[in-house]
């Protein structure tokens, strides 16, 4: 009798293990809606950038209301010449959606780094200078949790070709 209690315990013990390690939480889903963009407030012919420290952090925005941050570079000639220019379309990560009300942009992109259990999303909103310049000034997460104030001035610099927005997690 006692055995069969050992064996019944580790059969129970076995599959709960195997559910918290098999169960992965869902990645966050977006809040904000994609929404084409169909304004000129912003110039999308190329791509933004800001100075982070020694570095520059880019993104792209397309006109199917997608945005797509980069990452950052030494210089804006490295971010140019590199041969898998803003790379990523197999992850989530920097993928997002950003939405423009009259001269407020406001854009939500899934954060974190590959292998992370589930990806949250950080919704970012600033205010639009001119068609070129906009400025971040504030981040927070979907429940109003993680806020945090941002004084990142995008500039924006022509570029082509663009790389494409197509990816596997925003329709």
């Amino acid at each position: 009798m006692y055995q069969h209690q050992i064996i019944v315990k580790s059969i129970i013990t076995s599959m709960l293990l195997l559910c918290i390690w098999g169960c992965k939480k869902p990645h966050e889903e977006l809040s904000l809606p994609r929404i084409d963009y169909t304004g000129n407030e912003l110039r999308i012919d190329g791509y933004y950038y800001y100075h982070y420290e020694d570095r520059i952090v880019t993104c792209f925005i397309y006109r199917n209301g997608i945005i797509k941050l980069c990452g950052s570079s030494p210089s804006i000639q490295d971010f140019e010449n590199r041969d898998n220019l803003c790379s990523g379309s197999s992850s989530k990560i920097g993928w997002g959606v950003f939405i423009v009300e009259k001269d407020i942009i406001k854009y939500e992109v899934w954060r974190g780094s590959p292998g992370f259990e589930t990806l949250p999303t950080e919704i970012s909103e600033g205010k639009i200078l001119n068609d070129t310049t906009f400025h971040i000034t504030q981040s927070y997460r979907q429940d109003g949790s993680k806020r945090r104030e941002r004084n990142d001035i995008y500039h924006f610099r022509q570029f082509y070709p663009k790389p494409d927005s197509t990816n596997n997690f925003i329709k």
